[in-house]
């Protein structure tokens, strides 16, 4: 391997853990869960008592999760800008080593 794409590489892992994209998914996914655990809760206990059929507990389960997917979302794009900014740290280290 070149000594440009090793340091390209060496880019990429430090832009990385400088992201902790992993960390951050991580902890939205858990603020998800909290902020929608209440309803989560309540149906579960609906379904536990008998006040929602299996149909009706499925169908509203998978409401809550389309929920949760929207709420998501917006991360999708945060995490893009991130990986765009990581690329551009690796080509930028690339061209800057071929000068």
């Amino acid at each position: 391997m070149s000594h440009q794409l090793e340091n390209a590489l060496a880019s990429i892992k430090q832009t990385l853990a400088k992201e902790d994209l992993t960390s951050e998914l991580s902890s939205a996914i858990e603020a998800s869960f909290a902020k929608n655990s209440v309803s989560l809760d309540e149906l579960i206990q609906a379904r536990e008592e008998g006040e929602l059929t299996l149909e009706e507990f499925q169908e509203e389960l998978e409401r809550e999760k389309q929920i949760q997917e929207a709420e998501l979302l917006t991360l999708q794009v945060a995490a893009k800008a991130k990986v765009q900014k990581v690329m551009d740290a690796v080509f930028d280290a690339l061209l800057s080593g071929l000068k």
